[in-house]
């Protein structure tokens, strides 16, 4: 142990970063995500993007790092409008993930991989300009991931009407069950939807993409986006389904 107190062990220990998108939703899964990374003896750290808000000591595991980085939103402008803060969001936070990712390299625990929420489509790029494997998560659920592949890649077209089938062995869909940016029913921002749609622009140099999901639940769903995708086949662990191609092995040990 050096003085600083770091064991030998904890210094072998595999650094993995964790991103998520600072919104309802994306925050819970991937702490629950990090904490099971945690679990089986790796060092992890969730970044959130925030300039406001902040866990409190009592609602902070003990068994990873919680970091936040600037947003650059310390005052919550009411005149702008939900593309306006997107945008700014994509402009700013991306600069201070890297500076925060060289912080970290520069550390005694150097980082391997970086995790990031799957809305993030740019942190791919953030991770590799700085020698880091990146890995998506897409916090929603299969079924929804496959709703909008098949949008994005132009074999859905919206608005969707109704009634709709993913599944051959399961009740047609209508507008109501499917999720409100691709129906009529709800006009979303331009680029929130651009968001959600462009999740899949470069998985092909993902290094892992991870969906957060129970196989058992959604086997035809996950099926399904598999053979629509080249995801490659599934590698189960726990309640986390971790989707490979063919160059990967065990994900996360």
């Amino acid at each position: 142990m050096d003085r600083e107190g770091t064991s030998q062990n904890d210094q072998e220990k595999a650094h993995i970063l964790v991103v998520t998108y600072p919104v309802q939703g994306h925050i819970n899964p991937l702490l629950q995500f990090s904490k099971h990374l945690a679990s089986k003896g790796l060092k992890v750290t969730l970044i959130i993007p925030s300039s406001t808000t902040r866990f409190s000591a009592e609602a902070t595991p003990s068994s990873i790092s919680v970091a936040y980085i600037p947003d650059r939103y310390e005052e919550d402008d009411p005149t702008l409008s939900v593309d306006e803060k997107l945008k700014r969001f994509d402009a700013v936070v991306p600069q201070t993930l890297a500076e925060f990712i060289r912080e970290q390299i520069d550390s005694k625990f150097p980082p391997k991989v970086l995790v990031y929420d799957s809305a993030m489509v740019w942190a791919l790029d953030v991770a590799r300009e700085h020698g880091l494997h990146g890995a998506p998560f897409f916090t929603h659920s299969c079924m929804v991931s496959a709703i909008y592949y098949l949008v994005h890649h132009g074999r859905l077209a919206t608005p969707v009407q109704g009634p709709f089938s993913l599944i051959p062995s399961a009740p047609p869909l209508e507008a109501s069950d499917l999720p409100s940016g691709v129906t009529t029913e709800y006009e979303p921002s331009p680029k929130l939807m651009s968001m959600v749609i462009n999740q899949f622009l470069n998985l092909d140099r993902a290094k892992w993409i991870l969906v957060n999901t129970f196989f058992e639940l959604e086997e035809e769903e996950c099926s399904a986006l598999i053979r629509n995708s080249p995801w490659g086949q599934p590698i189960l662990n726990g309640t986390f389904w971790y989707i490979s191609d063919s160059r990967m092995g065990y994900a996360f040990g």
